[in-house]
This record gives C-alpha cells, sequence and structure tokens, in this order.
C-alpha cells in the first residue's frame, strides 16, 4: 500500500485490490498527487452495482512520456463524467 492509497483507503471502495473513489474524492487524490509530485499515469471509471464492476471509459497519460503531472487533464476527465454515477480508479507513479 502506498502513501496515498493509505491516507485515502477510508474514502474508497476496494474491488479486486483496485481503489475506486467518487468524484469529490477522485479529485482530492489527484490533487495530493499534485502535491506530492506523483504523475498521473491513467484513470479508469467503472459502473458499480451489487454484482459487477463494468468499465466504461479511461484516459492513459503513460504513453506520453511527458514529465507533465497530467493532473490538470485528469481533474477535467472527472469533473466531464461526475454526473454519471461513475467511480474511478486513478493510476499514479
Amino acid at each position: 500500500m502506498d502513501q496515498i492509497e493509505k491516507e485515502f483507503q477510508k474514502k474508497a471502495l476496494v474491488r479486486g485490490g483496485i481503489y475506486l473513489f467518487h468524484p469529490e474524492d477522485a479529485v482530492k487524490v489527484i490533487e495530493r498527487c499534485r502535491i506530492l509530485n506523483k504523475r498521473i499515469l491513467g484513470i479508469d471509471s467503472f459502473r458499480i452495482t451489487d454484482k459487477e464492476t463494468r468499465p466504461v471509459d479511461s484516459i492513459d497519460f503513460s504513453i506520453d512520456g511527458s514529465s507533465e503531472g497530467f493532473w490538470q487533464e485528469a481533474i477535467e476527465f472527472i469533473r466531464l463524467r461526475r454526473n454519471e454515477g461513475l467511480m474511478f480508479e486513478i493510476v499514479h507513479e
């Protein structure tokens, strides 16, 4: 478990070892990554039911090879989907 997971574990829904966050908490995770200078590598969104965790959409920043953190782009990805009832996995360095 890394520092971010420790800090936000009470806010996360853990399914299959994946930490999933509601939009407002996902943004807080990204903001914390910015403070710690941890790049965002990608985000996956999921629709959660009692019986399934269904992937919906994703964005991959890792293929860019840039040293940018992609924090603002990651926040925008979540904000555009915040009213769709999704939960988000934040993949960071």
